[in-house]
């Protein structure tokens, strides 16, 4: 199976997943995930794209928990598993910073989002036409965020 055929596979798991979470507490969140990582790691059953699904799931796991406005230990605890685990491109990563961003932006937390706005903005800009189009699309979120804390 290719690397193509495996994300699809994992990411309809997922997202049957995500839906389910939309309207679950905290720790229903993290057991339908977890039961889907354990489905797609059984569907998926190849030692290298093991990460990949710890990966997402991290990565839903720390959307879903920004989106219902819990604590900012849990939240950081979740981004700071991800940092951990790595991403598997920048595009993500850049949209993974930007979403705890927005949490900490909407949650009063400032300096933590000043720090990660510091840390996206050294990620851009890049060199292919499409990469420049990406970068100045996070550079208008970027500086949507700013004048946000400004405003408030």
């Amino acid at each position: 199976m290719n690397y193509d055929n495996k994300s699809i596979i994992v990411s309809n798991i997922l997202n049957k997943a995500a839906v389910k979470c939309f309207v679950s507490s905290e720790t229903d969140i993290i057991k339908i995930l977890d039961d889907a990582k354990k489905e797609c790691k059984q569907r998926i059953n190849d030692e290298k794209y093991q990460i990949e699904i710890d990966r997402r799931v991290a990565e839903w796991k720390l959307r879903l928990f920004c989106d219902k406005n819990l604590s900012i230990d849990k939240v950081n605890k979740l981004f700071d598993g991800c940092l951990k685990l790595g991403f598997s491109n920048k595009n993500i990563k850049i949209d993974t910073y930007l979403y705890f961003t927005l949490y900490c932006v909407n949650n009063n937390y400032y300096d933590i989002a000043i720090v990660n706005i510091n840390k996206i903005k050294s990620y851009l800009p890049w060199k292919s036409k499409h990469e420049i189009e990406y970068s100045k699309s996070k550079m208008e979120t970027i500086n949507r965020l700013m004048l946000s804390m400004e405003v408030k």
